[in-house]
């Protein structure tokens, strides 16, 4: 019987093409949502005939393995003349010609891969791929590369993708079967329940083989981390868990946690467990937060290296605590706190902060949406203290002042435009209507029925610039 995955287009292509350096100033939030409104916006300007977010699906069979992969081509054009073009649309800010030698075959593997989907549902002999490149700062500097590939052309291609792909699922399902076997008699590591720590084991198993949510007050000393643990790592030797997540806001609480997970490996338990760990605390760079080749050696050739750093990691680790990380990274020459969010992909229980599921700036990829039915479980420890920390999350406070102090840095001629998107911001700000009378005055706060478009506008324009700004003088900052 055939092991069924539902994966998109990107787990496959990423993992096998992507290759190169980490660079936050050319990969990060703000350039993805720049991308998104650059997408829509081109998207919007093309003729009729054009269908953007194409969706495609198809099953791909490998040895006892069946693919069933989705995803969306940015654009699918049925010409008149019987071409059939799918389109890749990518945007960035670095120089065009620089980001297409860099990244060029990957992105043409996810084209390519949405050609070959296209052809077999559509049964066609050939498709022209379109790549599209636009520069962020005026997406108007465009560049457009078109191939025409055979069906048996993009045919070889994905089957190469899938046995290369096949090789890897192979290793990390050996891992999952063995986690399983491992887990099937686990017992409770102590001879003796504290007092109600049964009743709370059994109510936590109840709740998660029914699939409910629940809230659970406990006196201090129960032992609330084992019984919330111990009964959900039981489900995996069910098969009915795929992950468990975790959360904390106190670094003391994470490591209770990954002791208490330690107390299952020495058990016998093969679990793959992972502690998760912010950037500042882990970063090697003097230069916290400056991931770029030109200024950190351990971003040089991160996903070149990647792939047989997760195995290599996987095979030495079973608890991988932040030592552990730090220690492989050193010894690579990579980023340790991207790899920990890369090799979280495939551990069975992360620890970490509450942000790594509530931030959208700082979610886990991992908790993306899917086009399956996953079990993964989560664990809130200490949730009364949510509310505040997800309010923190969502706000943010930038002084007007802020904009003025930056502006007056600006002497130079080269930050000219940046100068001049400073200015209107602030004079979008002070052209704001504010009615007195509704300033709540305890927390000297008014609330905007609308932010003006021109501030939308110009906000974006900050970004844009302000990322180029870095790829040129990340050195002197």
């Amino acid at each position: 019987m055939s092991k069924v995955f539902y994966l998109s287009v990107h787990d496959i292509v990423d993992l096998i093409l992507r290759k190169g350096h980490l660079d936050t100033r050319v990969f990060n939030q703000a350039s993805m949502q720049e991308g998104t409104r650059l997408h829509a916006l081109y998207q919007n300007e093309q003729q009729d005939g054009y269908i953007s977010e194409y969706q495609l699906r198809c099953t791909l069979s490998q040895e006892d393995f069946e693919f069933n992969v989705a995803g969306k081509a940015d654009g699918v054009i049925f010409k008149t003349d019987g071409e059939v073009v799918v389109e890749e649309i990518k945007t960035t800010v670095a120089e065009l010609d620089e980001f297409i030698l860099d990244h060029g075959q990957w992105h043409l593997g996810q084209a390519m891969f949405y050609a070959y989907m296209l052809a077999k549902e559509r049964k066609l002999k050939q498709v022209t791929v379109l790549m599209t490149y636009l520069k962020q700062q005026n997406y108007k500097i465009q560049k457009k590369i078109r191939q025409v590939y055979s069906f048996e052309e993009l045919e070889t291609f994905v089957q190469d993708l899938i046995l290369r792909y096949t090789q890897f699922i192979k290793k990390i399902t050996k891992f999952k079967t063995i986690r399983n076997e491992s887990l099937k008699d686990l017992t409770f590591p102590f001879s003796d329940y504290r007092i109600g720590q049964k009743e709370m084991i059994d109510f936590v198993l109840e709740t998660a083989e029914e699939k409910k949510n629940a809230i659970i007050e406990a006196p201090t000393g129960i032992g609330k981390t084992i019984s919330t643990l111990y009964p959900l790592v039981t489900l995996f030797g069910k098969n009915e868990a795929d992950r468990i997540f975790y959360l904390t806001s106190k670094n003391s609480i994470k490591k209770i946690a990954m002791s208490t997970l330690k107390m299952f490996k020495d058990q016998g338990a093969k679990l793959k467990a992972i502690e998760l760990t912010a950037r500042e605390n882990i970063c090697f760079n003097d230069k916290k937060g400056h991931c770029n080749p030109d200024e950190c050696p351990f971003a040089k050739h991160y996903y070149t290296k990647l792939v047989d750093a997760i195995f290599d990691a996987l095979e030495e680790y079973d608890i991988i605590t932040r030592e552990a990380i730090e220690d492989m990274c050193y010894k690579k020459e990579m980023c340790p706190f991207q790899f920990q969010l890369d090799l979280s992909r495939y551990a069975d229980v992360l620890v970490c902060d509450y942000t790594y599921v509530y931030d959208i700036n700082s979610q886990l990829e991992l908790l993306a949406e899917k086009n399956y039915e996953s079990h993964d479980f989560l664990l809130v420890d200490e949730c009364h203290n949510l509310p505040d920390r997800v309010r923190d999350m969502y706000s943010i406070e930038i002084p007007v002042v802020a904009f003025k102090e930056a502006k007056s840095l600006f002497g130079l001629s080269e930050f000219a435009t940046l100068k001049k998107i400073l200015n209107k911001i602030i004079k979008d700000i002070d052209k704001i209507d504010i009615d007195y009378s509704l300033v709540d005055s305890k927390e000297n706060v008014y609330i905007l029925d609308l932010i003006p478009d021109n501030l939308i506008s110009h906000l974006y324009d900050l970004v844009t610039e302000m990322k180029s700004a870095l790829k040129k003088h990340s050195l002197l900052i």
